[in-house]
Formats: C-alpha cells, structure tokens, sequence
C-alpha cells in the first residue's frame, strides 16, 4: 500500500524565437563570467562575477521571464559576433527557452515593445513568434 508519494511535474520549455539588432558597441552576445573569477566575482570584475558589464541575452531575459512567470531562461543566437560590433540590417536570429512557464498565452508584441522601451538606443528586438525545440537545433548549428 502507498501511505505517501511525492509527484514531480515537469512543465515543457516555451520557445520563442526572433530578430535582435544590437545598436552600440561593447555588448557580447551573451553574459560572460568574469576570466578572473570563474563568476564567483573578485575585485577585477568590481565583484559582479561578469566578464563585461551586460549582454544581449541580460538586456532581452527579463522581460520574459517576468511575463512568462518562467523559473529560468536560455538565450539562443544565430552564430558568433565581435563584442565590438553592432548589428544592424534585419538583425541577428535567437530563440529564447523559457523553463517551467506558468503561462503560455502572452502577448508577443506587448513583450516586444516593453524590451524595446527598456533598452531603448542598445538594443532593439523584433519578428517575435512562437517555436520549438527543433528550430534552437538548427540555430545552434
């Protein structure tokens, strides 16, 4: 007989994918750790364990995280780019992965335009739609 059980339930990623265009030099990608630390933060990196002081990936999260109610995020980008370019044109593919979202029904633009506002003259993201698991594959490749 079965006096007690626990139940793990595990919620499937959310995958939103998009455009990003990076409009001032200086910010990576994604967050680095700090070369000196390992992340664990020391007094080159002023203790905040990063490499440089924001990302693409720390300027888009929030926003969703905050509007998804998601306990954790991945950011994926197209390729490679210099910290010390800007990315202009139609602008660089992502997908972020959002862990454990309590809701899924979201308005993409209103997201869309709370990340814009926020980081208005850094960076601008934009074609945000809903994707998959199979697309941060090809993404990756």
């Amino acid at each position: 007989s079965f006096d007690e059980f626990d139940i793990d339930l595990i919620i499937k990623s959310l995958f939103i994918s998009g455009r990003y265009n990076k409009l001032i030099r200086g910010i990576p990608q994604t967050h680095w750790d700090c070369r000196n630390c390992s992340g664990r933060g020391c007094k080159i990196c002023n203790f905040t364990g990063r490499q440089y002081q924001t990302s693409v990936e720390q300027l888009v999260n929030p926003e969703f995280l905050r509007s998804i109610q998601s306990s954790d995020s991945k950011f994926h980008g197209a390729g490679r780019e210099d910290i010390d370019v800007r990315m202009l044109g139609t602008g660089r593919p992502f997908i972020i992965e959002l862990k454990n979202p309590k809701r899924r029904a979201v308005d993409l633009k209103k997201i869309e335009k709370s990340v814009n506002k926020t980081n208005r003259g850094k960076i601008k993201i934009s074609d945000l739609k809903f994707s998959n698991k199979n697309e941060v594959i090809v993404i990756n490749l």
